[in-house]
């Protein structure tokens, strides 16, 4: 039986396909809707990689084999693509790790931490300024779908 999973051939590497995540938050304010990067092989491996905490104690997070969209709260996922130039899954998990957390900073959110790591990705050469526009562009429209209130 023929493979189907996309190798890069000079490296003979799975092609490893980035998604932004958007969950719901409670009550699903466009503060609190919750976002994370998803890092997808062909061959089934998968990485959920996200800033957890409050605003004085995020902390990185990195979950194998987790599928967010099967989680009751998930809303919608943006598909970027595949990954500009052959690496692992620990290469670009470990460019993530290296994206700054702001604790203590009352604006910061897991939000501005997937926009300050899809720039990383893009500095990185990992992906395209096209792809990290689309994820910005995709995140933030689907963040204002919320059901805010007029305070």
């Amino acid at each position: 039986m023929a493979s189907t999973t996309r190798h890069d051939h000079s490296t003979d590497r799975p092609a490893i396909s980035l998604s932004v995540i958007i969950h719901r938050g409670y009550p699903d304010f466009t503060w609190l809707r919750h976002t994370a990067l998803w890092l997808e092989l062909a061959d089934s491996a998968s990485q959920l990689i996200e800033i957890v905490g409050g605003s004085e104690n995020y902390r990185f997070q990195c979950r194998a084999e987790a599928d967010p969209t099967l989680s009751d709260t998930f809303y919608r996922q943006v598909r970027l693509g595949n990954m500009n130039v052959p690496a692992t899954l620990a290469q670009v998990v470990g460019t993530l790790a290296t994206v700054r957390i702001r604790n203590g900073d009352p604006e910061y959110n897991c939000q501005a931490w997937v926009l300050a790591a899809l720039e990383r990705l893009e500095e990185h050469g990992l992906i395209s300024s096209e792809m990290r526009e689309f994820g910005t562009d995709g995140m933030i429209e689907a963040i204002s779908e919320a059901d805010d209130i007029e305070l």
